[in-house]
């Protein structure tokens, strides 16, 4: 298994029926370094790849007249794609850089397409992962959205302390829908309150 031990193990959590169809499976996946500052996928492009990120982290945005907005990260040990676009054979409407060297797993949408169709535990895996993705988008539109921007950045920072040490601080800015100087203030609030705890 090698490289892909990382793929076999995240596809392995959907489905203990993995290890007898792996062999067709993992072949089906390319590998692919991504260097810093590339973009993967980009708005306008057609979108007929599948991506699993092995190693790296990647910024998800779309670009407005005034500025670029960021929508949401990706880090290792994740399945990811412009998913409606992916489906539909259409374009996709986001940029996807990557923000460190990156390695990623690729498969491509005719050969996902024939795999979903003739390996029922591939087909039981994506289900399942669908599932759990829109559990994700659901928390996201109708909880996440409703926090406060200082709850939505404890939550960052409680779920994914790294990302503050990889990201930088206006791309987070913009994923919490704040300007640099609220991020800023709302930063210094967070470290006074966790260095200094009410008794």
């Amino acid at each position: 298994m090698s490289h892909k031990q990382i793929l076999y193990n995240y596809f392995l959590q959907y489905d203990p029926g993995l290890p007898a169809h792996w062999d067709e499976i993992q072949e089906a996946f390319q590998y692919v370094k991504v260097p810093a500052g590339a973009y993967l996928m980009e708005e306008s492009q057609i979108c007929d790849k599948l991506y699993f990120l092995k190693h790296g982290l990647f910024r998800v945005f779309k670009r407005t007249e005034e500025k670029d907005i960021s929508v949401y990260f990706i880090h290792q040990n994740r399945l990811f794609t412009a998913f409606d676009a992916f489906h539909s054979g259409s374009k996709s409407i986001l940029f996807y850089e990557a923000l460190e060297d990156s390695e990623v797993f690729l498969i491509k949408k005719q050969t996902f397409d024939h795999l979903y169709e003739t390996v029922p535990v591939f087909a039981k895996i994506i289900g399942r992962f669908y599932q759990e993705r829109m559990s994700q988008l659901f928390y996201q539109k109708n909880i996440y959205q409703s926090l406060s921007p200082y709850e939505r950045f404890s939550l960052l920072m409680k779920n994914n302390p790294h990302y503050f040490q990889r990201i930088p601080q206006h791309h987070l800015a913009s994923f919490l829908g704040i300007t640099p100087v609220s991020f800023s203030r709302i930063k210094k609030r967070y470290f006074e309150n966790h260095n200094n705890p009410k008794k």
